[in-house]
């Protein structure tokens, strides 16, 4: 993967307790955009009930840092894989630490700073926290999606492919690695046939 660490999210929202379910499936979409397709997509999640969507599916887009730049098809893909990466190291969290990170604090200071933040002095949380952001791990976003973990989830791609804005080799391509690796593939605008 090129751009390691893109998994990023300073608004994310957290449900209060009285609304919050437990999806049976989740689909979990790596878009494009940073700003116009995430507000429609968690539209649809946070208006669920309203919209007549069943509530045990829900819809998390994937947030990336607001100014990476990287939104060509292909680094569309890197998102949702450093996603699955993640996934697949469940909650061990320790795993997917930087190692410019492990190489400056103490396994057990990490694994402290995840289970328990607020028993570190507030000097030495920001100190941690501060090289995090250095090296762009976005642990808190990492935390929040670890707790989904379901077979029954679908990971999607979506592509607002403007004229002229992608090859169609391109996204010949990425339909056919979607295929292949079974996710699920959006391609708005197409202005030719799959």
């Amino acid at each position: 993967m090129v751009n390691k660490y893109r998994l990023s999210s300073k608004s994310y929202d957290r449900e209060t307790p009285n609304e919050q379910i437990t999806p049976r499936k989740i689909y979990f979409i790596s878009v494009e955009g940073v700003a116009t397709e995430v507000e429609y997509l968690q539209g649809l999640s946070d208006y669920r009930t309203e919209l007549g969507i069943n509530a045990l599916v829900n819809i998390e887009v994937l947030r990336r840092k607001t100014k990476d730049g990287y939104s060509a098809p292909e680094q569309v893909i890197e998102l949702l894989e450093e996603y699955l990466s993640l996934r697949e190291a469940g909650n061990n969290i320790f795993s997917d630490i930087p190692d410019e990170i492990k190489n400056n604090f103490s396994p057990d200071f990490i694994q402290l700073y995840i289970e328990t933040p607020e028993s570190i002095s507030p000097k030495e949380r920001n100190r941690f926290e501060l090289a995090l952001r250095k090296t762009g791990y976005d642990l808190a976003y990492r935390k929040y999606l670890s707790k989904y973990t379901s077979n029954f989830d679908e990971f999607c791609i979506l592509i607002d492919r403007d004229a002229g804005s992608h090859s169609s080799e391109d996204m010949n391509f990425i339909l056919q690695y979607c295929k292949e690796k079974k996710y699920r593939c959006f391609i708005t605008n197409p202005c030719f046939e799959f």
